[in-house]
């Protein structure tokens, strides 16, 4: 749905702000589409709208073309310091995430359900999915304490393993301890849940390292 995608497609994008610890100041957008369609602009500017205005987000400008969909943001933002990176891992550190993981993955098997027929837990899933919520006040908080810090859209592993590349250090995680929502544990077990967690993207929480 409209209103959705441009909600899912600009907190996306501010989610690599909040792994800087930045601040949000200004975005773009250049969206490309196949034909002008009054009602579907209207429903993806409240989308936009909805989650810009949460922060005092501005759309400064773009550019609007003819051809296949295509949605492009470009966001800016402000530092008072060095900006949180994937390098800087200690030995030592304990690894932590901003919330639960594997929900927006198991939402995959819900889009094309019929909204009706949805359970709450399956609701909660499906607005993890198109409602992520950038975490910038963590991230600006984490400035001033965590030695690294990624947003986790591709994987919790994968985000895992760019900040032990990047700091060189060896990443241990318990898989038993992740934080898992009850309503991903009543759809999909709590096996499957775990291996989503670890392995599905699109949560966009933060994955950061800070001292014991």
């Amino acid at each position: 749905p409209p209103f959705e995608l441009a909600y899912r497609s600009l907190a996306a994008a501010m989610s690599d702000l909040a792994a800087m610890g930045a601040q949000p100041f200004f975005f773009t957008l250049a969206l490309t589409l196949p034909e002008t369609n009054s009602k579907w602009l209207e429903l993806f500017s409240a989308g936009l709208k909805a989650l810009a205005d949460q922060y005092q987000f501005p759309l400064l400008g773009g550019d609007t073309t003819r051809g296949p969909l295509t949605i492009s943001i470009q966001v800016h933002g402000l530092l008072d310091k060095p900006g949180l990176k994937r390098s800087g891992a200690q030995v030592g550190d304990i690894l932590a995430v901003s919330g639960t993981l594997g929900d927006a993955g198991a939402a995959l098997d819900l889009l094309s359900k019929n909204a009706s027929t949805l359970s709450l837990g399956e609701s909660y899933l499906l607005n993890r999915y198109y409602k992520p919520s950038p975490r910038i006040e963590l991230g600006e908080a984490l400035l001033s304490c965590a030695h690294s810090c990624i947003d986790i859209s591709d994987g919790l592993l994968a985000e895992a393993s760019h900040i032990s590349e990047r700091s060189s250090v060896r990443l241990d995680i318990d898989s038993s301890k992740l934080p898992l929502s009850q309503a991903l544990i009543d759809f999909k077990g709590r096996e499957k849940a775990q291996a989503l967690a670890l392995s599905a993207g699109d949560d966009y929480e933060l994955l950061f390292s800070i001292e014991e």
